[in-house]
């Protein structure tokens, strides 16, 4: 818990350098393994191979998909995770997909997923904080995040970034 909250502190500093998006995503891919491998989960990318760079900060696009994979793992155990990035056909944005085929979000829960310490997992299991640090890195990157999602038909979650505008400054990037 201590940890999450010192992550979640930590958002207020944004370091955007231009960032393989592709290779961040076979990274965290690698960190992943062994808990996707535990729960029988398969973990798959598809980005096309031409690609362009994002302009962000990389650890911290490194521990929103990390959050965000690591939750579908969590939810689909015995299914799949897809990470699908891709540059928006109307504007400078890149859009980055993370769906799992899992159990679903209950529709009373959705408009609470990304406030801190909220959590479905049972004790032990989760702080409540991942979809926080999510949405706060989300924030700092000027972005925005969506979720679809339905109890039994897994979960969508849509990040869109900006692909080279300058960080949101030291807000706190709380939820909404």
């Amino acid at each position: 818990i201590v940890r999450g909250l010192l992550d979640f502190a930590r958002q207020s500093r944004v370091t955007k350098e231009p960032t393989d998006l592709r290779g961040l995503i076979e990274d965290v891919r690698a960190i992943v393994a062994p808990r996707a491998e535990a729960a029988r989960c398969r973990v798959e990318a598809q980005c096309p191979a031409d690609l362009p760079a994002l302009n962000a900060d990389r650890t911290q696009v490194r521990q929103l998909l990390v959050n965000l994979v690591e939750n579908g793992i969590d939810a689909a155990p015995g299914g799949r995770v897809t990470v699908r990035a891709r540059p928006s056909d109307e504007s400078r944005q890149m859009e980055i997909e993370v769906a799992d085929n899992g159990c679903g979000i209950a529709a009373e829960n959705l408009s609470r997923i990304f406030t801190p310490f909220f959590t479905t997992k049972e004790m032990g299991k989760g702080t409540g904080l991942g979809l926080a640090i999510v949405y706060g890195i989300v924030k700092m990157h000027s972005g925005d995040i969506s979720v679809e999602s339905a109890p039994g038909h897994g979960a969508r979650f849509l990040v869109t970034l900006p692909m080279d505008a300058a960080p949101a400054g030291n807000a706190s990037g709380g939820p909404p």
